[in-house]
């Protein structure tokens, strides 16, 4: 036991045995110490060809402000992965009914959950410390913007972890959670900003009053742990049952008045069951309600997209243009894909289903083909707002055809690429939690290894661009023409992944599955 909390210390302890835990510290680790090395060398590189090697002295603040604003978007990046699944690991494993009838309590259960993930957030910080040191040696950056700024990161990922917690306590899986925290917390993006904006400006010579900042993430901070605490007990003990249904009810009974939706017109399974359990039950099987969802998201883009062409709409205090939007779009289809696509298989097997299924009739290929038929009306759904977000495009000199042409074919080269790499991953690894944390952070590290590479061996960059998708898209949204035959390597690279990987899958359904 830590100071008489008993299932803090059961956190801690089995968090200091998962091996994903240090790898993911690793990663984080080396990832910024590598961002921070190539601003360095810039900075150094650049100074020195200009006024000398003295003339580095002094440069502290920049190199400074820079380590910050890394270490901020570090952990509003990583932090959710620790605790989104602080509740829903709880609910999985069958062990939350056991906790809340403790002497715990619901209270004392969300503080312990959120004191266990915020402990490895204060080691991320204390082991990047050395970093800040090295801008204290060069000038420029006081004790006090030292302090000023281990004061802002603290808060701010006490911010984002009592947000993630909040959403933990509601979702039913890790996944849902992770997903929904990703999504959502885009909206809330400029509260977990207010320390990097405040800070940023004083480091800028501009003095802002950050007390009252602070106090109102003090109080954002609370009243999440609180609303955790809340729906905690509400939806385990009341809203599942009720709420959830009720809501359910009167959403489809809208829709049965809108005429999209008829429950007397569902198809029973006939060649194809897989296929019908798939897409025919879900609510993306039903025409109408698909092409509502659609509707709806294409006008969202265009509305988006209508805000950034005239100026008078920003997103996140950072998305101004078109091409900047379209970038955050394109990373939000490769997450909800990926997310999507890990529990295709695994949520079969922690159903205790897939050997049912697997005792049927059916192949192997069939099986694997029937499951992913799901995926492919989710490609389309992701796929509309994308093309409207393309299309907004026009007028800007410097997108031509190419650009649109290039882009269709990366959607439709990468993103199958992404959903086989998910599907196979997760039947590796058995958990549905642990094969998305692979994914995201090993798909993340690949497109940084590969940039910090094309950055330390500029002659070989012709070969590590086209095997890094982000630098590729964001190249074309850049509009740099000059890269236009490294674009089409790129696709010709993915799509022969893709196409490798799904005939290899399909071929040894069988074995991959378990069969045999």
């Amino acid at each position: 036991m830590i100071f008489a909390l008993p299932l803090a210390g059961r956190e801690l302890h089995r968090l200091a045995l998962r091996p994903r835990i240090h790898l993911l510290k690793m990663i984080f680790v080396g990832g910024v110490f590598s961002l921070v090395y190539l601003y360095y060398q810039s900075l150094y590189q650049v100074t020195t060809e200009q006024s000398g090697f003295l003339q580095v002295m002094g440069r502290g603040r920049d190199l400074f402000h820079f380590i910050f604003r890394v270490q901020h978007y570090s952990i509003c990046l990583v932090l959710p992965l620790l605790m989104s699944g602080a509740v829903t690991q709880e609910k999985e494993n069958g062990t939350l009914d056991v906790l809340l009838v403790t002497p715990i309590g619901p209270g004392g259960l969300m503080k312990q959950l959120f004191l266990s993930r915020a402990v490895p957030m204060l080691i991320f910080l204390f082991i990047l410390l050395p970093l800040q040191a090295i801008a204290y040696s060069l000038g420029g950056v006081t004790v006090q913007d030292i302090l000023q700024a281990i004061a802002a990161l603290v808060i701010s990922g006490l911010a984002v972890g009592a947000f993630s917690l909040a959403i933990s306590s509601v979702a039913q899986t890790t996944l849902s959670a992770m997903l929904s925290v990703y999504l959502l917390g885009g909206f809330l993006w400029g509260i977990f900003c207010l320390p990097l904006t405040l800070f940023s400006a004083r480091l800028k010579g501009r003095e802002e009053n950050a007390l009252g900042a602070y106090v109102i993430l003090s109080l954002f901070i609370i009243s999440n742990l609180v609303l955790a605490r809340v729906l905690l007990v509400k939806e385990h003990f009341y809203w599942k049952e009720n709420i959830q249904s009720s809501v359910k009810k009167k959403i489809l009974w809208l829709f049965e008045k809108l005429k999209l939706y008829s429950p007397d017109l569902r198809v029973l399974p006939n060649q194809d069951p897989l296929y019908w359990k798939e897409v025919e039950r879900c609510w993306w099987g039903r025409r109408g309600l698909f092409i509502t969802a659609l509707l709806t998201m294409s006008m969202i883009t265009c509305l988006c997209c209508l805000g950034l062409r005239s100026g008078s709409v920003t997103f996140l205090y950072q998305i101004h243009t078109i091409p900047q939007f379209t970038l955050v779009l394109w990373g939000a289809v490769f997450l909800v894909m990926t997310l999507c696509s890990i529990p295709v298989l695994a949520l079969e097997r922690d159903r205790k289903t897939l050997d049912v299924i697997l005792t049927t009739p059916l192949s192997g290929r069939e099986i694997l083909s029937g499951k992913i038929s799901g995926l492919r009306r989710l490609v389309w759904l992701l796929g509309l707002p994308l093309s409207v977000s393309f299309l907004f495009h026009l007028g800007l000199e410097e997108f031509g055809w190419q650009y649109y042409v290039t882009q269709v074919l990366l959607f439709f080269s990468l993103l199958p690429a992404v959903v086989w790499i998910s599907i196979w991953v997760s039947i590796k690894t058995r958990s549905r939690t642990r094969a998305s944390v692979v994914v995201v952070i090993g798909l993340l590290s690949w497109c940084c290894v590969l940039g910090v590479l094309t950055f330390l061996i500029p002659s070989m960059k012709a070969v590590f661009i086209p095997l890094n998708p982000l630098h590729v898209l964001y190249a074309q949204e850049m509009g740099w023409n000059q890269q236009n035959y490294l674009v089409w390597v790129c696709i010709a690279i993915f799509s022969l992944l893709s196409f490798t990987l799904r005939a290899w899958m399909l071929n040894n359904a069988d074995r991959i599955l378990g069969r045999f």
